[in-house]
């Protein structure tokens, strides 16, 4: 670093940067103008080099830094070698530095004249603040003055704080050095530079290395490319993704971008977007010889926009950007000018961590062009109230390439009824969301002929088919369907997942499983060998079940089994059963579920419900009575909807409202759980209108549903049905206990068991409705469970001892 003795003749020191740091001297902030004095004029300086305007200005700047005390002083203009082009780079890297060890900085601004009365105003129009070079100049310093044209002192930044901040747009607390530089986050700092100009187009770029503490060397000639080199330097440290929250006009389909911009000018509206991480689990980002690796929520196409969630709020809302892909790469460009800035919260239950590339810069995103344009014929903008009903009620995690492969079992002949009406499990396979792949569907009924084994083999060819390593798996059944859920978990719970080219041993397998689980003594253990050898030579380990949703699980051996409570266990991370209070027939006794306590190791969400309505309502399996608005299975089904979500499973918003999952409401905060926040946000008329929409939806279910009974007549079967059934339940009874085949009250319900708030309010709104198995001696003594929460609400009689 040379120095300049502030004693004549000015001549230059040079020294090495140990030496600086026990050294103080003054540095010169200025607007470079005509004439200004070279390093080679500096050392070899003529008299008529001294009349230039140039060493004049070095000559006043050196007699006002004496008199301050400095022995020496640094001029950007004649200190470095300029026509040495390793110098120039050597020096402007560590500049910034310079700068900030620098004992007093001056900024002389030769627009400013003391002369005049409105100096101060002078001073916020000054062509000094609109330059690049003299952003870093400004904020690096430790202390700094301000001197007029006439060397005369206007002021100290301390004293101009809140006039700078107003000029641009910087923190006072900065400028009063009550903070650091690096606790502002990118967008901040380039905002701060985006009206800033420079002479050279890549020196808008060099001169913000010092602003992001990054070195890379100066290739003049580059134009914007220096500006993208820039960003790449900063993203190597930095995780900061407001580095990628810029806007820019002329961006669209037919004009696509890649992810950094191209200059500071993009910035100009962000400086109050600030980083909000999103999960701790994601990688970073990156620079990849495939564009940017963004690890990050993407939301599913609306028309053929792709919504990237950039990790950062503004104005108390997320940010995002629009991207496409093409059809002949997987890959990612930016298409929309304007970021979207008003998505809400409410996105985070949703969103799932996606990786995408995603080029830098628009040249790269040119290559992909022509692909673009032919997806271009029906672009529209894509706003954050569309973003919000495709997002799903997901946790955050890192997805790569994994799905959750969803296996429905039915217990119907047919998954639809006369009247278009399907059950439970057809609406809830149905509304499953396939847009990206990551969910694979199988449905099966329980038709006649069917059984336990055959619907347990095409289930599981299905996974030996679709399975891959990390890949989920969920369960879904109603009624007998529910134990071809569980015996299907017990299966891969002994074997694992044959690898599809082994297909031919499926029958051997269940052959074996069956032994294992029958047989006592020497056969078992030769069963138990033969499952290893099975499982170790042939099979993949599987994931543990992520969800498990039943509907009023019946036993299939009740034949076998009519003196005792039947239960099944799932070692699934979810297990969520809805039961039917108001089933009468001795045939259709319940299965209890109980929670896997196997290991302590393990946690399980547990939720097991009674909800009003017979067998056939908590299926959905009857046509609609015809006054009858919503079925009395649309409360089981909004439940289970709710629990799927909370559980990973994602699902359709259209085909979620099209086949009244919940509501014809438009809102994702009321199908997703949020009711409560919409409730209170009684500001937003819509919001308003949307939950009013939906808790009309589940009092009409709750206190009109039809409840269907196959032992009454009028209760929605057929005179001669009710008869038979009437008979056959006589008869099957008989084998039951006296008091249970007396009172009726087949479905014992424990004390601590969790009843949905629904049976109470359909027993206000119906003083003839009271379930025979539900015994409540004082409704203020029951404990309320999410209170408040209309699709989650239970009530607790007793803890049971």
């Amino acid at each position: 670093m040379r120095l300049i003795r502030t004693s004549p003749p000015f001549e230059l020191g040079e020294f090495f940067e140990n030496q600086i740091l026990n050294l103080e001297y003054a540095i010169l902030s200025h607007r470079w103008e005509e004439e200004e004095l070279s390093f080679q004029e500096m050392i070899a300086p003529t008299e008529q080099i001294r009349q230039k305007k140039g060493y004049q200005k070095v000559k006043h700047f050196c007699e006002r830094a004496r008199a301050d005390g400095f022995e020496y002083v640094w001029v950007d203009t004649c200190c470095i070698n300029k026509e040495s082009s390793a110098e120039l780079s050597e020096s402007i890297n560590p500049m910034f530095r310079w700068y900030l060890n620098a004992t007093k900085c001056y900024a002389y601004m030769l627009d400013v004249s003391m002369i005049e009365t409105d100096c101060l105003d002078q001073l916020l129009t000054s062509v000094w603040f609109t330059r690049g070079w003299t952003l870093q100049e400004l904020v690096a310093p430790q202390e700094m003055v301000f001197l007029a044209n006439d060397w005369s002192e206007i002021g100290s930044r301390r004293e101009l704080a809140s006039r700078i901040e107003q000029i641009t747009n910087i923190d006072t607390a900065l400028l009063l050095g009550k903070t650091k530089l690096y606790n502002y986050c990118i967008s901040k700092r380039m905002s701060w530079a985006a009206t800033r100009e420079t002479t050279r187009t890549e020196d808008r770029a060099y001169c913000l290395m010092g602003i992001f503490n990054v070195n890379m060397p100066l290739l003049y000639g580059e134009g914007e490319n220096a500006f993208i080199r820039l960003q790449e330097e900063i993203m190597k440290d930095s995780n900061d993704e407001t580095l990628f929250a810029w806007e820019r006009n002329g961006i669209s389909e037919e004009k696509p971008c890649g992810l950094l911009a191209p200059s500071p000018d993009c910035f100009a509206e962000s400086g109050d977007i600030v980083p909000y991480p999103l999960s701790e689990n994601g990688l970073p980002f990156g620079s990849t010889n495939r564009g940017i690796r963004m690890q990050s929520p993407l939301v599913p196409p609306v028309s053929s926009t792709t919504t990237l969630i950039l990790q950062c709020v503004g104005s108390s809302k997320l940010v995002g950007v629009g991207i496409m892909t093409s059809p002949s790469s997987p890959d990612y460009v930016r298409i929309t000018s304007n970021l979207l800035r008003d998505i809400p919260y409410s996105v985070l239950l949703g969103a799932v961590l996606d990786t995408a590339y995603i080029p830098k810069s628009l040249f790269l995103a040119s290559t992909n062009n022509s692909a673009l344009q032919a997806q271009a014929s029906d672009s529209e903008a894509n706003s954050s109230s569309q973003i919000a009903d495709h997002l799903l009620n997901r946790r955050i995690q890192p997805r790569g390439h994994c799905k959750n492969l969803v296996l429905c079992f039915d217990d119907t002949t047919s998954p639809y009824t006369a009247d278009g009406n399907a059950s439970n499990v057809a609406k809830l396979h149905r509304m499953l969301d396939r847009s990206e792949g990551n969910q694979v569907a199988f449905y099966q009924t329980w038709g006649r002929g069917t059984t336990l084994e055959s619907v347990t083999k095409d289930a599981y060819r299905f996974i030996m088919e679709y399975y891959q390593r990390e890949d989920e798996i969920s369960l879904v059944g109603f009624s007998r369907g529910c134990h071809a859920a569980q015996t299907l978990d017990e299966f891969m719970d002994h074997f694992g997942i044959l690898f599809s080219s082994h297909e031919k041993m499926i029958d051997e397998a269940w052959s074996t499983f069956l032994t294992f689980k029958s047989q006592e003594g020497r056969a078992k253990q030769y069963a138990h060998l033969k499952l290893q050898y099975f499982r170790e030579s042939f099979c993949r380990p599987r994931r543990r079940i992520s969800f498990v949703g039943l509907f009023d699980a019946v036993d299939p051996d009740a034949q076998n089994n009519r003196h005792s409570t039947s239960y099944m266990v799932f070692s699934s991370q979810f297990v969520c059963h809805a039961l039917a209070i108001d089933e009468r027939q001795a045939s259709l006794r319940p299965t209890l579920a109980k929670k896997y306590t196997k290991y302590t190791s393990y946690s399980q969400y547990f939720e097991q419900v009674w909800f009003p309505g017979a067998h056939e309502d908590l299926g959905g399996i009857m046509q609609r009575n015809c006054d009858e608005i919503i079925p009395l299975s649309h409360l089981s089904l909004v439940w289970m909807v709710n629990n799927a979500k909370r559980a990973g499973l994602r699902f359709d918003r259209k085909q979620e409202t099209s086949r009244k999952t919940s509501t014809v409401e438009e809102d994702l905060d009321l199908i997703s759980g949020d009711y409560r926040k919409a409730k209170s946000e009684t500001d937003d008329a819509s919001l308003s209108i949307l939950h009013k929409h939906f808790i009309t939806a589940l009092n009409n279910a709750c206190e009109e549903g039809f409840l269907h009974n196959e032992l009454e007549f009028g209760r929605g079967w057929a005179p001669v049905h009710v008869c038979k059934q009437r008979v056959r339940d006589l008869f099957y009874s008989r084998t039951l206990s006296q008091s249970a085949a007396l009172k009726r009250n087949l479905r014992k319900i424990p004390l601590d068991a969790n009843v949905h708030s629904s049976v109470l309010r359909r027993m206000r709104a119906d003083s003839t409705y009271r379930p025979m198995n539900l015994c409540i001696e004082n409704p203020d003594c029951l404990t309320i469970l999410n209170m408040g929460d209309r699709v989650m609400e239970c009530f607790v009689r007793a803890t049971a001892k």
